[in-house]
C-alpha cells in the first residue's frame, strides 16, 4: 500500500493506492523419498524356484513430481553379479544371481538363484530407492530372507561296510557294532533312524546305530551273517 497526504492547512484529500503481490515458492529436493517399512522379513522354502516374487518394496518421493527407481546396493553380498543399466535405469543380469530388482514401478524382488539351506540359511540384500530430483536423494531399506529346510538330503553312512565280531552264545542285548549315517538335512530332518532291512537273524539294532544281540548266536548252524 501507498498513500500520500497533505498536512497543511488547505485540505487535499488523501490517495491510496494498491497492489496485487504474487510470490511463487519454487520447490527444491529436500526430501528423499521414503519406503514404507525401512526393514523388511522374510522367510522362503528353499525349494522356491527361480522367478518366484520374494517380496514387493515401495517409497514415495519426498517432493512434488518426482518419480523413484529402485536398484540393489553396490557390493551387496549378494547381488554382486546385478547392475543397473544406466541407460534405461532398470536393472538387468549380467550372470546368475540370487537376486533381481524389477525397478522403475515398484521394487519387486525376484528369486533368481537356487537355494540350498545347508549352504545359506539366511540372506540380505539393501534396495535403494532414488528420486528424479537434481540433485537425486535416495534411501535404503533392508530385506532379510530366511531359508526354510526341506528334506532333500538323504542319510549317507560314515563306511560303505561294517564288520565284527561276536562269540557264539552271546547273551541278548550284548553290543556287536555301532554304525553312524549323517543327513545333512537340519535338526527335524536330519535326525537318522536305522533299521535292518533284510533278515536281521539273531540281532538288532536301536535308534543310535547299536547292533546287538537279540537271539541265539550259533556258529555251527551259520558261521557268519550279512545284511
Amino acid at each position: 500500500l501507498c498513500s500520500n497526504s497533505n498536512g497543511g492547512a488547505e485540505k487535499i484529500p488523501n490517495f491510496i493506492f494498491s497492489a496485487t503481490v504474487r510470490i511463487t515458492v519454487i520447490d527444491q529436493n529436500d526430501n528423499p523419498p521414503l519406503f514404507e517399512k525401512n526393514e523388511y522379513a522374510l522367510q522362503v522354502m528353499e525349494s522356491e524356484s527361480i522367478g518366484y516374487t520374494l517380496v514387493t518394496v515401495q517409497a514415495q518421493g519426498g517432493d512434488a513430481g518426482e518419480t523413484v527407481t529402485y536398484s540393489l546396493a553396490e557390493n551387496g553380498t549378494h547381488n554382486s553379479f546385478v547392475e543397473l543399466d544406466k541407460e534405461k535405469g532398470c536393472q538387468y543380469n549380467l550372470h546368475v544371481v540370487v537376486f533381481t530388482v524389477k525397478p522403475c514401478i515398484a521394487g519387486i524382488l525376484k528369486l533368481a538363484k537356487g537355494l540350498d539351506f545347508e549352504k545359506e540359511k539366511l540372506l540380505s540384500v539393501t534396495v535403494v530407492a532414488t528420486d528424479s530430483g537434481k540433485p537425486p536423494l535416495s534411501s535404503e531399506a533392508v530385506v532379510t530372507i530366511q531359508v526354510l529346510d526341506e528334506n532333500d538330503n538323504i542319510p549317507v553312512f560314515t563306511k560303505e561296510s561294517y564288520k565284527a565280531s561276536v562269540d557264539e552264545n552271546s547273551a541278548k542285548g550284548t553290543k556287536v557294532l555301532k554304525v553312524k549315517a549323517v543327513d545333512a538335512d537340519s535338526e527335524h530332518y536330519g535326525r537318522v533312524a536305522y533299521a535292518i532291512k533284510e533278515d536281521p537273524g539273531p540281532f538288532q539294532i536301536d535308534d543310535n546305530g547299536w547292533i546287538a544281540v537279540a537271539g541265539v548266536v550259533d556258529r555251527e548252524t551259520k558261521p557268519y551273517h550279512r545284511f
